[in-house]
C-alpha cells in the first residue's frame, strides 16, 4: 500500500518540486516514491525532484554565484565560528568558554536573519551582554564586507533579493512547488516564498487529513507506558506486513536507554543472549550522535593526541581493545594481554607517552604485536621530523598531517568495516575538509589549536547512521513532521514534556524576541507551534494512540493541556484496559526459565592440599561467600588501574617495610623499648626513620629520574611518612617493657579445619611474664573490635593468628592504626595495665574488654565454620551488611546483586566496643 497521498503521486507525475521542511523527511519521501515506483513494475526512472529546504535554497545560492562575478564566499558553519571567536578578542578574559560563547552568537545572528530582525541593531540594547553581541555582530559584518563572505544565514534572504531583480535570470525556479511538513516558516522563509511566488511559481502548503479516531492512555510509569507500546507494536508486525510505526517522543533523547531496552526485549528477546550473533533491530533512533563518540572517530582523535601528548591510562586500555590498531582478532586478543601486562606492571603515572609504550612492546616479548610496534615506531618518526610543540602551519597542513599519522597507525584497523562505521568514516573526511576550508583567512595555528578545533568540530557535529528502512521509527516532535506512518503512538504526552518549552536567547534584548515573535519569546508561541506539531502529528497515521505517564520519580503527571484542546471529545483509558482488550503480556517478557541440574553430593570441595591464600579468603566469605567463591574458585579479580602517585595500598605497603626496617629482630635499627627510649634521649630517632624511609623507597620506587613532578611528589610522601612514624613510635614509648619478637613473620601450618591457608603476621611482641601480643599495621580503614565479632567477622586476620597461627602464649590482638591524628592502639589485651600502658585508664576500652579464652573459643568456632563453608563450596550471594559490603565490592558486575533488592536491604552499622 502506497503511503503517498494523491496529491503528491499528481505532483510528482507533472514535476512539480516538493520541498520537505527538513531532510529525514525528504529521505522518506524518495524511498516511498522508490516503493511505489516497484509496486508499478517500474524496473528503473528519474530521479524525483524531492529536497528539503536547506539543500535547496543552498543549491539555489550555488547556481547564482557561479554566474555572479564578485560573489561573496558561503562561509561554512565552522568558518562562521572562528570568525565570532575573532571578534571576542577584546572581551576574551571575560569569557569562561569563548568557543561557547562564539557558537551563542552564531545562533543570536542566525535568529536575527530569520526573523529578519536586523534593523533593531540601530537602537541602543539595554542589556550588558545584547549590547557585547550587538558590538560582535556589527565588527562581524564589517570584516565580512572587507573580506567578501557571507554567513549562511543570510542565504534565503540574498536568494529573495537577487529573485526580485527582473534582470537576474540565473535562477531557474520550478512554477510548481509543494511545501511539505512546514509547521511554521520564519519570516525570512516567508519572504522567499512570496519572492518566489512574485517569479510565477505555484506554491502550496501539504496538509495532512485524517478523521480516524485516537485513543489516549494513561500509563502508571514511563517504564509502563514504553512497554505498552512495544508489545502494541509487537502485534502490529506479527499481524501486518509492510507496516511502518512511527513512535514519537517529546524528547527522545531522555528515553531512548529505557525504551532501546525494552524494545529489544519486547521485539527480539533474543538478542539478550550475550552469545547471540548481531542482529538487525526491527527499529531504529533518527536521533544522532556526536561524531567524536562514534568508535573509530574516538580511535583517531586519540592517536592523534597521543602523538603530542600521553594518554590516560584507561584511554590506553580502550585503544589497544578497540580493533582499530589491530589486523586481526589474534592480535587483538594480544593487545589484550598487553593491556593487562602493562597494568599488572603499574606506573606511578596515570598517563603514558607513545614512545614509552612502544619501548614496552618489543617484539621479542610480544611476537604477536610485532605490526604494531612498527605502526608506533613510524609515529615517532613522523613526531621526531615534525616540531609539534612550536611550529604553526595553515590548517589544511596539520589535517594532511594528521592522515599521515593515522595511515602509519594502520588506522582503522584490519577488521572489514560495516555500514555505520563506512558512513561515519565518510562523515570524517567531511570534518577533515571543514578543517582544512580554515586556509580561507591566510592564518597560521599550532597543532594543539589544529587538535582542539578538530576534536569540538567532532564532537558538535551530529551523526546518525542512514535509515535503514526498519519498520518502526522513533524519532523526537519535531522530526516526524511531513512523513505518513500506518500506525503512529505519541508517548510523554504530560504537562511536563508538552508543549515543547525552552529559553529566551539569552544574547539578544527580550523585547526584539518578543517584537519579533522568535522561539520561546512567549509561552502562547510555544503552545501554538507544539499544538499545530500535534495536530499534524494526529493526521500522519490512521491508527494513533496518544500516551503519558500518570507519574515520575518527582510525583504526579497530568495530560498535557494541547491534548484536550486537538482531541476534546476523548477519554483517558488505563493501561491495565488497554491490555486487557489487546491481550497484551503484563510483563516486558517471559523470564527465561532455569534448569537444575541434581548434585547427589551438594558439595563443590576444594582440593584440601592446595592452599587458599591468606586470610582474605575467610574475609570475602564472612562478607558475602559469592565473593570468595568468585574470587578463589573462579579466580575473578578487579581491573588493575593506575593513579597519580601511590596508591592507599601501596602506602601502607611502604609504612610495613618501614616499621619493619626499623624495628626487625634480624636487621632493624631497634628492638625493644630501651632501645627506642636510647635513640629518644640522644636526638637519634628522627635519623634512623628517615635513614630507613630513604633505603626502603630506594629499593621499591622507580620512577624517571628526569620527571621534577615526581621527584617533588615522593619528597612529600616521604616527609609525611616521616611524621606519621615519628608520631607512632611516640605512643609505643610510653609502653610497658617489650621486646619485637618477629616482624612479617610466616606462620607455619597454618589450618583452619582442613582449609590450608599462608599468614603472615605483621609483629609479635612480648611482654612481661613471657606473654605475646600480636600487632596488625592498619593505614586506611575504619577498625574496630566488632571487626571480630562472631559469626561473620570482617577482618578476621589477628583471630586467625591467636587461634590457628601456633603462636604461643598469646595474650592480646592489636590494630596500630596510624592516621593523622588517629594514631592509636585498638584491640583486647589480657591486662592493659601490665601489658601494654601502665597508666592505661579504667574507662579505657581496652581495659574495660579484656583478651580472654572465651573470646578466643567463640572466634574460633566462627572462623572453622566460614572455613568449613568455603570448603564446601557454599557461594550464596548474601552480603554481610547490604548495601554497605557491596559498596565496597571488587566485583560489582559478576554477581549482579542490584537485581536482587530484598537482598540489599540488610543495611546495618558496626559499633565499636
Amino acid at each position: 500500500m502506497s503511503r503517498l497521498s494523491a496529491e503528491i503521486e499528481s505532483a510528482l507525475r507533472s514535476g512539480a518540486l516538493i520541498l520537505t521542511a527538513n531532510p529525514r523527511a525528504a529521505r522518506w519521501l524518495r524511498q516511498e516514491y522508490a516503493l511505489h515506483m516497484r509496486a508499478n513494475d517500474r524496473q528503473a526512472w528519474a530521479t524525483p525532484p524531492i529536497e528539503d529546504w536547506d539543500s535547496w535554497v543552498r543549491r539555489l545560492w550555488q547556481n547564482a554565484s557561479l554566474l555572479e562575478e564578485d560573489a561573496p564566499l558561503l562561509l561554512t558553519d565552522l568558518q562562521e565560528q572562528q570568525i565570532w571567536l575573532r571578534m571576542q578578542r577584546d572581551d576574551a578574559n571575560l569569557l569562561v568558554s569563548p568557543r561557547g560563547m562564539a557558537k551563542l552568537a552564531a545562533g543570536a545572528y542566525a535568529l536575527l536573519c530569520g526573523y529578519e530582525a536586523h534593523a533593531e541593531r540601530n537602537r541602543s540594547w539595554d542589556q550588558t551582554d545584547a549590547e557585547r553581541f550587538q558590538q560582535w555582530a556589527n565588527a562581524f559584518d564589517r570584516e565580512c564586507q572587507r573580506q567578501g563572505w557571507m554567513s549562511n544565514s543570510r542565504l534565503e534572504d540574498k536568494i529573495a533579493s537577487a529573485l526580485g531583480a527582473k534582470a537576474d535570470e540565473s535562477l531557474l525556479i520550478p512554477e510548481n512547488i509543494l511545501l511539505l511538513g512546514f509547521d511554521r516558516l520564519t519570516p525570512a522563509q516567508e519572504t522567499l516564498v512570496g519572492a518566489l511566488r512574485g517569479r510565477g511559481a505555484v506554491l502550496t502548503t501539504i496538509q495532512s487529513q485524517n478523521n480516524s479516531p485516537m485513543r489516549l492512555l494513561r500509563a502508571d510509569d514511563l517504564r509502563d507506558e514504553i512497554a505498552v507500546c512495544a508489545w502494541w507494536t509487537r502485534q502490529l508486525l506479527e499481524n501486518g506486513e509492510n507496516m511502518r510505526i512511527g513512535i514519537v517522543a517529546p524528547d527522545a533523547a531522555a528515553v531512548r536507554g529505557e525504551m532501546e531496552r525494552i524494545f529489544r526485549r519486547v521485539l527480539m528477546p533474543e538478542t539478550d543472549d550475550i552469545s547471540a550473533s548481531t542482529a538487525r533491530m526491527p527499529f531504529e533512533f533518527s536521533l544522532g550522535q556526536p561524531l567524536a563518540d562514534v568508535p573509530v572517530m574516538k580511535a583517531a582523535l586519540l592517536l592523534l593526541r597521543w602523538i603530542a601528548a600521553p594518554l590516560r591510562e584507561e584511554e590506553i586500555s580502550w585503544l589497544l581493545l578497540s580493533g582499530f590498531l589491530t589486523r586481526s582478532s589474534a592480535e587483538t586478543l594480544a593487545a589484550a594481554r598487553f593491556d593487562a601486562a602493562l597494568r599488572e606492571a603499574r606506573s606511578l603515572s596515570m598517563e603514558i607517552s607513545l614512545a614509552s609504550l612502544r619501548q614496552q612492546l618489543h617484539p621479542a616479548r610480544w611476537p604477536m604485536l610485532s605490526d604494531l610496534y612498527e605502526h608506533l615506531l613510524q609515529i615517532e618518526k613522523i613526531v621526531d621530523a615534525n616540531d609539534f610543540q612550536n611550529e604553526r602551519r595553515e590548517p589544511s597542513r596539520w589535517v594532511d598531517l594528521a592522515q599521515s599519522v593515522l595511515k602509519e597507525a594502520g588506522w582503522p584497523g584490519g577488521r572489514r568495516a560495516d555500514t555505520a562505521q563506512f558512513q561515519a568514516m565518510a562523515k570524517w573526511e567531511r570534518a577533515l575538509e571543514d578543517v582544512a576550508l580554515l586556509d580561507f583567512d591566510g592564518r597560521l595555528i599550532s597543532f594543539s589549536d589544529f587538535l582542539h578545533i578538530l576534536t569540538s568540530h567532532a564532537e558538535e557535529t551530529l551523526f546518525a547512521v542512514e535509515s535503514q528502512g526498519a519498520p518502526v521509527q522513533i524519532m523526537g516532535a519535531l522530526e516526524a513532521s511531513g512523513q505518513r506512518f500506518d500506525a503512529l503512538w505519541f508517548l510523554g504526552a504530560d504537562d511536563q514534556s508538552w508543549p515543547l518549552r525552552g529559553r529566551m536567547h539569552a544574547l539578544l534584548p527580550y523585547d526584539v524576541q518578543q517584537k519579533t515573535k522568535m522561539p520561546h519569546a512567549t509561552p502562547e508561541a510555544d503552545f501554538e507551534l507544539s499544538r499545530a506539531v500535534t495536530a499534524s502529528l494526529a493526521a500522519s497515521a490512521p491508527v494513533v494512540v496518544i500516551s503519558h505517564a500518570a507519574r515520575n520519580k518527582d510525583g504526579e503527571l497530568r495530560p498535557s493541556p494541547l491534548i484536550g484542546v486537538v482531541t476534546p471529545e476523548l477519554e483517558w483509558e488505563s493501561t491495565s484496559d488497554w491490555r486487557a482488550e489487546l491481550s497484551l503480556p503484563s510483563q516486558e517478557h517471559a523470564s527465561a526459565e532455569i534448569e537444575e541440574i541434581a548434585d547427589a553430593s551438594g558439595v563443590i570441595p576444594w582440593p584440601q592440599e592446595q592452599s587458599a591464600g591468606g586470610s582474605e579468603v575467610l574475609a570475602h566469605q564472612a562478607a558475602c561467600p559469592f565473593r570468595a567463591f568468585a574470587t578463589k574458585r573462579l579466580a575473578a579479580a578487579p581491573l588493575n588501574s593506575s593513579d597519580w602517585g601511590l596508591s592507599a595500598a601501596e602506602r601502607g605497603e611502604l609504612l610495613h617495610k618501614v616499621l619493619e626496617g626499623i624495628w626487625s629482630p634480624e636487621s632493624g635499627q631497634l628492638h625493644k623499648l630501651d632501645d627506642l627510649l636510647a635513640a629518644k634521649r640522644e636526638n637519634r630517632l628522627h635519623g634512623i626513620v628517615e635513614d630507613v624511609i630513604a633505603e626502603v623507597f630506594a629499593k621499591e620506587i622507580r620512577f624517571p629520574e628526569d620527571d621534577p613532578w615526581m621527584q617533588a611528589y615522593l619528597k612529600s610522601e616521604r616527609r609525611t611518612l616521616c611524621r606519621r612514624i615519628e608520631e607512632w613510635l611516640e605512643i609505643e614509648a610510653a609502653r610497658v617493657p617489650f621486646t619485637v619478637i618477629a616482624c612479617e613473620e610466616q606462620l607455619k601450618d597454618v589450618s583452619v579445619g582442613g582449609l590450608k591457608l599462608r599468614l603472615r603476621a605483621d609483629r609479635i611482641d612480648e611482654v612481661s611474664e613471657y606473654a605475646r601480643l600480636l600487632i596488625d599495621y592498619k593505614t586506611g580503614l575504619e577498625v574496630s573490635t566488632a571487626d571480630w565479632n562472631p559469626p561473620r567477622p570482617s577482618q578476621p586476620q589477628l583471630p586467625l593468628y591467636a587461634a590457628f597461627g601456633n603462636v604461643d602464649d598469646v595474650r592480646g590482638l592489636l590494630f596500630a592504626r596510624l592516621r593523622a591524628g588517629e594514631t592509636c592502639f585498638i584491640g583486647k589485651v589480657q591486662d592493659a595495665k601490665t601489658q601494654l600502658f601502665a597508666d592505661a585508664k579504667a574507662t579505657s576500652s581496652l581495659v574495660k574488654y579484656p583478651y580472654s579464652d572465651a573470646d578466643r573459643d567463640s572466634w574460633t568456632e566462627a572462623l572453622l565454620n566460614l572455613a568449613q563453608e568455603f570448603l564446601e563450596g557454599h557461594a550464596a550471594v548474601d552480603p554481610k551488611d547490604g548495601r554497605e559490603t557491596c559498596k565496597h565490592c571488587p566485583l560489582p558486575g559478576l554477581c549482579r546483586v542490584a537485581e536482587r533488592p530484598a537482598v540489599l536491604e540488610n543495611d546495618t552499622e558496626s559499633n565499636d566496643v
